[in-house]
């Protein structure tokens, strides 16, 4: 049986424009499709910064990017922050994973 798996990748992303590591890039592999899909991303203190993904339909595998930037579009501090992806499907089953990932820039 599939495990349903969430995975950021890289751990640690900066998004400085440089061509590398300037996303996050948010996996999915679950166990069946047609899952629907909230993907929220808090600060290291719990403020709800982005809301990335709405009622999103899924297949089995994927993937969504984060940029690093607020709702509002702006660049966020350096620091650790808090994926959220919680998942429903039509007969009211949810998952919900907490992940972590680090924004960083490359020091001068």
């Amino acid at each position: 049986e599939i495990q349903d798996e969430i995975t950021p990748e890289p751990k640690a992303f900066s998004p400085n424009g440089d061509g590398y590591n300037d996303e996050l890039t948010i996996k999915f592999k679950l166990s069946k499709p047609n899952y629907i899909a909230n993907v929220r991303i808090f600060d290291s203190i719990g403020r709800q910064v982005r809301f990335l993904v709405k009622n999103q339909s899924l297949a089995q595998e994927g993937s969504w990017l984060w940029d690093g930037k607020s709702e509002s579009g702006q660049r966020l501090n350096i620091g650790i922050y808090i994926i959220l992806v919680e998942i429903f499907d039509q007969e009211g089953h949810t998952e919900t994973f907490k992940k972590t990932c680090t924004l960083t820039d490359r020091l001068e």
